[in-house]
């Protein structure tokens, strides 16, 4: 997705990745030039909803155009912007479909700024490489996963923050069946807490040692 509607979709949509379409240099001139063509204007605004479109005023001064940038305009800002746009003498919008609406909102012609093949193709292969990633996390996690829950030994893991993530059922009846899970270990399992502390502090394995567990 690309601009506001990958926003939206990154906060609604949590578990999810959410790749976001780049704004090439090619597709801006191809925008300007669409504008020039169209509406002749003496000056153009572009404007961009929470992404920022780089090198953009130096490809407006290739092409000897009037080109004024607003970027990282929030979605809820986009009218203002473009009224603060229009006051400043832009007599065209750049943009996307947001941007548009804004634009003949404040009576203001407008070209929507298309992505082109290549920045799609850009973002279908990092999303190709995202869902790989994931993939190969997944299966490291069940390998773990099975490590854990088929061991003979107690086992247990535990975040820097001294809570308990991850437990096997071996160290669960060890403590006569308590829940384990999301607890801190000073309380629950309190004869571990220094060996815990030190190895926290050492950033090392500590040396195997025997420890009584209380009745």
């Amino acid at each position: 997705a690309r601009g506001y509607s990958a926003i939206v979709l990154s906060r609604k949509i949590n578990r999810i990745p959410v790749i976001r379409i780049s704004v090439s240099a090619y597709d801006v001139i191809s925008a300007i030039s669409e504008a020039m063509q169209r509406y002749s204007p003496k000056r153009i605004a572009l404007l961009g909803t929470e992404y920022k479109v780089y090198e953009t005023e130096e490809i407006a001064q290739m092409l000897r155009v009037d080109l004024k940038v607003y970027d990282s305009v929030r979605h809820e800002d986009l009218g203002k912007m473009t009224k603060t746009a229009k006051a400043s003498g832009c007599e065209c919008i750049i943009g996307g479909y947001s941007a548009v609406i804004a634009a003949a909102e404040a009576g203001l012609p407008a070209v929507v700024l298309k992505t082109g093949e290549n920045a799609v193709l850009q973002s279908l292969e990092e999303a190709v490489r995202t869902v790989d990633r994931i993939h190969q996390e997944r299966l490291l996690a069940e390998m773990y996963k099975t490590i854990i829950y088929s061991s003979q030994d107690g086992i247990l893991y535990v975040d820097q923050d001294g809570i308990i993530r991850v437990r096997n059922r071996v160290i669960r009846r060890m403590n006569g069946n308590k829940s384990l899970e999301n607890k801190p270990i000073k309380m629950v399992v309190p004869y571990l807490y220094e060996l815990y502390k030190k190895t926290l502090e050492s950033r090392a394995a500590q040396p195997a040692a025997l420890i009584p567990i209380p009745d």
